[in-house]
């Protein structure tokens, strides 16, 4: 099974080696929305486009209580990005340790982030045969080899597989058992909120 491959979403240089035009491409490589923008999305950014001429609030107060209060959280549970793949690249810069387990397959800019900060990667590797299922009891025995952190994909990407919250919870109170940085990446949770494990970030500051 290979692991390597590259971000999709990358219209323009598929449009550009075709000859093309990106608006003439339907792009099935990447998980993005085919609906488009909503109406609302629209109409906010519309709203803000005359106040685009300051400099944001570099506290992000307001947007981060917003968000505790959709998810039931704390503000000081957020960390704001331009999209999750920057705080993916910062990550490595500041965790402690340099080496890293990937339960995959799963998505390729874990290895680049964590390359670029010279982390020592290893994989953990799922079956399609099995339905890339977990199995915990040889987790643990990865997690034994003195990893710092450890990358898990829910729903999986590109697999997407779903893992229920109780399967998460036993890698979560692995990696605490460990000395393992559990980096949790629900990207995808949107339409399955109940397997959403956000709770987590509240009972340690192991988890992100």
């Amino acid at each position: 099974m290979s692991l390597s491959y590259d971000h999709g979403g990358n219209i323009f240089t598929a449009a550009r080696s075709l000859g093309i035009a990106p608006g003439a491409l339907s792009d099935f490589s990447a998980s993005i929305n085919p609906l488009g923008l909503s109406e609302m999305v629209r109409e906010a950014i519309t709203c803000a486009l005359d106040s685009l001429v300051h400099y944001p609030d570099s506290s992000h107060s307001e947007l981060k209580q917003a968000l505790a209060r959709y998810h039931n959280l704390s503000p000081a549970n957020f960390a704001i990005s331009n999209g999750s793949t920057e705080l993916i690249y910062f990550l490595p810069a500041m965790l402690p340790g340099k080496k890293a387990l990937i339960i995959s397959p799963s998505f390729s800019e874990y290895v680049r982030a964590l390359g670029q900060n010279l982390w020592e990667v290893q994989h953990f590797i799922l079956s399609p045969e099995s339905n890339f299922s977990i199995d915990i009891a040889k987790l643990e025995q990865a997690l034994a080899g003195g990893i710092d952190v450890l990358y898990l994909c829910n729903p999986g990407n590109p697999n997407g597989t779903l893992y229920p919250l109780r399967l998460i919870k036993k890698i979560y109170n692995l990696c605490i058992a460990s000395g393992t940085f559990l980096a949790l990446d629900e990207a995808f949770m949107d339409f399955s909120e109940e397997a959403s494990a956000k709770r987590f970030v509240v009972r340690s500051d192991s988890c992100i």
